[in-house]
C-alpha cells in the first residue's frame, strides 16, 4: 500500500483541492504530496482514507502498542489524514493486545514526598522489576532508571537484585554513557537502605532520596514499570522467555514517544533530536 501511495494519492477525490494548490505549504516529492505544518515547521505526507486505518494501526502496534495520546502524536508530526482523532480512538479501543494487556488505571491515594526537579538528571528514579522468567543469560530482573524531569529512561537486565549488581550497571555504562545524577531516588528496600548502597553513593556524590513508605506510587519510576509490564505481556505472551528480546525495543519506544506530563519526547529533551517514526525510514519526506 504504501509503495503506491502517490496513486493512491491521486485516486483520493477528497485530496484533489489539496493536490491542485500551488503554495509554500505544498510541495511534491518522488510524485507524493506533502503539506507543511505551519505551527512545527516540517513537513507531513497526505494519506488517502483509504488506507488511514492501516497506517493508525501498524504504528501503533510498531511502537509498542501505545495509547491515544501518544499514537495520535507520534502520527501527527509526520502524516495528516482526515478525522486522524476519531481515527486513532477507535483503533486504540478495539486493540485486542491493548485489552488483554493494559493495566486498569486508579487513582494513588495517602501521603506523599514531592520530588519535583527543574532541570535533566537533578534526580532520577531507581526501582526493580521482578523475578521474570528466566532470560538469556540467566537474567532474571530489570533495573529501570527514569530521570524525573525528561522522563528519560534506561533499562537493564540483571542477574540478581542486589546492590552489588545495581552500583555495577550505574558505575560501568549509565554514569559513563548517560550522565551523573546529583540524586537518586528509590523505594526502601533492602538494596536501596544497606551500608553498601550508602557507601557508595557517597563516594560518587550523589545525594540518597527515598519514597514515602508503603506508598509506591510516589517513586514516579513505578508508574513506567506499568507500562513495561504492559509491553512485555503483550509482546512475550506466545513465551515469557524471551523478555530480553525486547528490552531494548521497549526503552527506545518509551523514549521516542511523546510524553503527556512534558508535551515533549524524551528524546528531544535530552539527545536535542526529534525522534524518527518509522513510517519515515518508508517515504523519503522532503527537507
Amino acid at each position: 500500500m504504501i509503495g503506491n501511495l502517490a496513486n493512491l494519492q491521486r485516486l483520493d477525490i477528497k485530496l484533489k483541492r489539496i493536490i491542485n494548490t500551488k503554495n509554500e505549504y505544498v510541495t511534491i516529492k518522488d510524485k507524493i504530496v506533502f503539506v507543511k505544518d505551519k505551527t512545527e515547521n516540517n513537513w507531513r505526507v497526505v494519506i488517502p482514507g483509504q488506507i488511514a486505518n492501516m497506517i493508525t494501526q501498524e504504528t501503533q502496534e510498531i511502537m509498542g502498542h501505545l495509547g491515544r495520546y501518544k499514537t495520535y502524536h507520534a502520527l501527527k508530526r509526520i502524516c495528516i489524514f482526515k478525522n486522524m482523532h476519531k481515527i486513532v480512538a477507535s483503533i486504540v479501543r478495539n486493540c485486542d493486545n491493548c485489552q488483554k494487556s493494559k493495566p486498569i488505571n486508579y487513582q494513588s491515594s495517602g501521603p506523599k514526598k514531592s520530588h519535583k526537579p527543574k532541570t535533566p538528571f537533578e534526580t532520577v528514579s531507581i526501582d526493580l522489576m521482578g523475578p521474570l522468567p528466566t532470560g538469556r543469560g540467566g537474567t532474571h530482573y530489570i533495573l529501570a532508571i527514569l530521570d524525573t524531569f525528561s522522563k528519560y529512561i534506561r533499562l537493564y537486565a540483571l542477574k540478581k537484585a542486589s546492590a552489588k549488581a545495581i552500583i555495577n550497571r550505574l558505575e560501568q555504562d549509565y554514569i559513563p554513557n548517560t550522565v551523573k545524577p546529583q540524586s537518586i531516588l528509590t523505594d526502601n528496600g533492602i538494596q536501596f537502605t544497606g551500608k553498601l548502597w550508602k557507601t557508595k553513593l557517597h563516594e560518587l556524590n550523589i545525594i540518597i532520596k527515598h519514597s514515602t513508605k508503603y506508598h509506591p506510587q510516589s517513586n514516579p519510576v513505578e508508574r513506567y514499570n506499568r507500562e513495561i509490564g504492559r509491553l512485555l505481556r503483550t509482546y512475550c505472551c506466545d513465551q515469557h522467555t524471551k523478555w530480553l528480546n525486547y528490552l531494548e525495543n521497549i526503552e527506545d519506544w518509551m523514549n521516542k514517544v511523546r510524553s503527556e506530563l512534558t508535551e515533549m519526547t524524551p528524546w528531544k529533551i535530552i539527545k536535542g533530536e526529534i525522534p524518527k517514526q518509522p513510517l519515515e525510514d518508508i517515504i523519503k519526506f522532503p527537507e
